[in-house]
């Protein structure tokens, strides 16, 4: 519960399952945390069954739980994949378990394997599966693409976000870049971070007004004051505007003379400085 509290959530499941009849019974408590009222659900029968309706009764858009069959998540739980995937060759999460847990030229046989089946029941595994293989082929932008389709299926998440930014970022597409890396400051408030990352993606895309606002948005945080003026002052030396590059490197020389060995004045004075961006705006 104190990470619940601590990630700002705003609901937490508790709950247990028993045995009942020979059959599994599932309790399952959903708390609301500003309220601490709680709604009970249950279900009864074999764990996929019981799985998609409880989640589903949690989230009408949630996915379903990958296979139906007891008998492939009984081999699934058990490590036996291989076994699993006999039982049902739609069962993703199976093949996803065996591809990650062989070597590298055999996961990536695997993945293709799974991703040639058209019989898939989760949209969320064959996406896991193509991040999976995309990895393994070292495939960037087929990574961005997994990534991408991840943060529409899956409930919000910062790290998934983050990634999917870092990796459109990668490929130059950096207003896109922005735009996740506000997703994931909004999913991780605490990470100040992240809006540093959004104002300079803002910067590569020319849009120096989004990126000013993240700035002042990162220089609003405990001790970030100097750093994000320093940032705003590489986003005007990105897009060519030197003298207010100057300014601004200069402000956060005068706000935090330590911060970086005082690289900030140095980077004020150097023209060595304007050929260094430069070049690092044709690398990016």
């Amino acid at each position: 519960m104190r990470d619940a509290v601590a990630a700002r959530a705003t609901h937490a499941v508790h709950g247990y399952y028993d045995k009942r009849g020979g059959r599994l019974h599932f309790e399952i408590s959903l708390e609301d945390l500003s309220t601490h009222r709680s709604t009970v659900l249950t279900a009864d029968g074999d764990l996929p069954v019981a799985a998609t309706r409880l989640a589903l009764a949690i989230d009408a858009t949630a996915s379903p739980f990958g296979t139906t069959s007891p008998d492939a998540v009984a081999a699934w739980g058990k490590g036996e994949f291989q076994k699993a995937i006999e039982l049902d060759s739609g069962f993703g999460g199976a093949w996803l378990s065996w591809a990650q847990a062989s070597q590298p030229a055999e996961a990536t046989a695997i993945a293709e394997r799974a991703l040639a089946n058209k019989g898939l029941r989760s949209d969320v595994d064959r996406v896991r599966l193509t991040l999976l293989l995309a990895t393994l082929r070292q495939d960037a932008p087929m990574r961005s693409r997994a990534l991408a389709d991840l943060v529409k299926l899956v409930p919000p998440d910062a790290a998934t976000s983050t990634a999917a930014a870092e990796s459109e970022f990668t490929l130059r597409r950096f207003a896109e870049a922005a735009e996740l890396f506000a997703q994931a400051a909004k999913l991780d408030p605490d990470n100040a971070n992240l809006l540093n990352l959004q104002g300079y993606a803002y910067a590569f895309a020319g849009n120096l007004e989004a990126a000013r606002k993240a700035f002042e948005e990162y220089a609003a945080r405990p001790g970030q004051e100097a750093n994000a003026l320093d940032s705003l002052g590489e986003a005007y030396y990105l897009n060519g505007r030197f003298e207010e590059a100057e300014k601004q490197f200069q402000a956060s020389y005068a706000k935090d003379p330590n911060m970086n060995g005082g690289l900030a004045l140095s980077k004020a004075r150097s023209e060595e400085h304007t050929s260094e961006l430069q070049s690092l705006r044709h690398l990016v």
